[in-house]
């Protein structure tokens, strides 16, 4: 096998490039996709939108709502800004891995559906939750995606069918 030597400055100008902090990407929709390809850690409110403003020209205080940007809860409870079309791959990596976490995500779902159908529920909706749970607020660990507009505390709750956006 052949050795690859690599400086400092080449490695840290690899990441500049790949994380597009190396120059500001032109402003659009793919720009967006681009700068939160790895998703953008947004647990301090609108952090992800400071990555967006080195990442992209023309940032403005909305960009972050763009519906080509969604907002999903990850690990430890960590608000993340990711593209709307890798939502299934973000959303199917924050599920438990071992069989019993899987289990009660997987029932969770299922009760939820029973409950919700196609419709969206704010989180601000006790009742159906109570009903649809039996358990208080147990839903988190799952794969939920944040209501952009109303910040991380203040989730829409929506079913989709594993894999899809």
């Amino acid at each position: 096998m052949t050795r690859l030597d690599l400086t400092r400055p080449q490695i840290l100008a690899f990441r500049r490039r790949a994380g597009a902090l190396d120059e500001r990407l032109p402003p659009g929709r793919r720009s967006l996709r681009r700068a939160a390809w790895a998703g953008l850690p947004d647990s301090v409110p609108r952090a992800a939108l400071l990555s967006i403003h080195a990442r992209v020209e023309g940032t403005e205080p909305t960009t972050w709502e763009d519906p080509s940007l969604v907002q999903l809860w990850g690990p430890r409870y960590n608000v993340f800004v990711v593209a709307a079309i890798d939502l299934p791959v973000f959303s199917l990596g924050t599920l438990p891995d071992d069989a019993k976490g899987r289990h009660r995500a997987e029932d969770l779902a299922a009760r939820l559906n029973a409950v919700l159908g196609d419709a969206r529920m704010s989180y601000g909706a006790p009742l159906l939750f109570h009903r649809a749970l039996q358990r208080g607020r147990r839903y988190r660990p799952g794969a939920l995606r944040g209501d952009r507009r109303r910040g991380a505390l203040r989730p829409g709750v929506q079913l989709r069918p594993l894999g899809q956006p």
